[in-house]
């Protein structure tokens, strides 16, 4: 009897511990960062370049079936679902955006980025987990139909790429 009451805290400690309790996504993000940049290697998010991106006039949109749908989150620390972050220390800046969780029925979604009225980029997402989006997470992202990573390319750390712009 003493041997099973030893088994039983082990046994269940165990199945806590294994990994694969874990439910798809859980600890894992769905944000993508950007830094944009014209061939001379200028940032395009920085205000003090002369040809820079007007960050009042940057927009999100969510492909939801045949309708796109821009974001806003009234509480949030990035309402229109993007976050420009500078460094004025090293004159450059990166978009940080949320993309699309609206997923058709290969769990891929599209978000469409509205940079300038000239300028509009297409991230295509795809995601593994469960039917709740909260445990959806990345494995293959495309910009612009061009693969960032998933498929053969790995999946980084941390999602930071650099995107060349002709201005």
């Amino acid at each position: 009897m003493k041997n099973l009451i030893l088994i039983i805290p082990i046994i269940l400690f165990g199945f806590s511990c294994n990994p694969t309790n874990i439910r798809d996504g859980e600890a894992l993000e769905h944000d993508l960062e950007f830094i944009y940049v014209d061939s001379a290697g200028n940032d395009l998010l920085y205000s003090s370049n002369e040809f820079h991106y007007n960050k009042q006039e940057i927009k999100l949109y969510y492909q939801n079936g045949d309708q796109l749908e821009e974001p806003y989150y009234k509480d949030a620390s990035a309402p229109k679902g993007f976050l420009i972050n500078c460094s004025d220390s090293l004159h450059k800046c990166s978009l940080d955006l949320d993309a699309s969780l609206y997923l058709d029925s290969e769990n891929a979604s599209i978000t469409y980025l509205k940079l300038s009225d000239t300028d509009t980029d297409t991230i295509k997402c795809k995601y593994k987990g469960g039917l709740d989006y909260s445990y959806q997470y990345l494995i293959a992202a495309w910009y612009n139909g061009k693969l960032l990573f998933g498929d053969s390319v790995l999946i980084p750390d941390k999602k930071l790429f650099t995107i060349v712009k002709s201005q």
